[in-house]
């Protein structure tokens, strides 16, 4: 008889440092304190966040697989092994959820293909509450990660999503590094209509969270310079047709 296969568990982490019951379903620790495999972003972090949650759980014990952007398909397989043998396997981001924006997907991914059951639990992501708090088109919308880092290509990137946020009514949310936060942001200004919506979202859940929703125009003429710098932020663009 086949052994029964054990399970992949997504498991989302802090955002912002907050106390685990703000922002975390109580399974997010049922399901941490069972588990002794772990496919992580960051093993330190990852190290720390488990303590941090079920501060009597023997990390020692535990089973770290490093997941990165140079993990190949046989890697992955080998980290699903435990699954293959009745155990669970969880997989933690760096911060918010796993496997979106996150090389937790390529673990997602091979489970699918060993048949092995994925589960996500509740927690926070920067992506899904920036819209939510947007007021932009929650219907149609498009996660683009990061765009280029050279000015010449990121401006043009930009331009090509407003472009599409009018094609298809379609929010376009991307990230930047938060030490280029500023420069999005100035690009933004500089790069699209006035009427074009602009929804900056920073520091979701923590002390100095940020989320406001202008025009470009709105924006420029308000003089608000939000305080972005070096802190994780999503934007997001909706350019809709102009009312006559």
């Amino acid at each position: 008889m086949e052994k029964e296969k054990g399970t992949v568990y997504l498991i989302p982490t802090f955002l912002s440092d907050v106390p685990f019951d703000s922002v975390m379903a109580p399974r997010v620790r049922d399901e941490i304190r069972s588990i002794s495999y772990f496919a992580v972003e960051n093993e330190k972090t990852a190290r720390r966040y488990i303590k941090k949650v079920v501060p009597e759980k023997d990390i020692s014990s535990l089973v770290f697989y490093p997941i990165g952007k140079h993990s190949d398909d046989a890697m992955i397989s080998s980290y699903l092994a435990p699954c293959l043998q009745g155990h669970d396997l969880g997989v933690i981001s760096e911060a918010g959820v796993p496997a979106v924006a996150d090389p937790g997907a390529l673990v997602v991914e091979r489970a699918h293909g060993m048949g092995i059951r994925v589960i996500p639990l509740c927690g926070p992501s920067s992506v899904l509450m920036g819209l939510m708090a947007s007021g932009l088109s929650g219907q149609c919308f498009a996660f683009n990660g990061y765009l280029p880092v050279d000015k010449a290509g990121r401006r043009a990137r930009l331009r090509e999503l407003e472009a599409l946020s009018l094609k298809n009514s379609q929010a376009q949310i991307f990230i930047e590094t938060p030490y280029r936060n500023v420069q999005m942001f100035d690009d933004i200004l500089s790069s699209c209509a006035s009427h074009t919506s602009l929804c900056v979202a920073s520091d979701i859940t923590g002390p100095d969270e940020y989320i406001r929703t202008m025009t470009v125009a709105g924006w420029k003429s308000s003089g608000v310079r939000p305080d972005i710098h070096k802190k994780p932020t999503v934007f997001i663009i909706q350019q809709k047709g102009v009312k006559k």
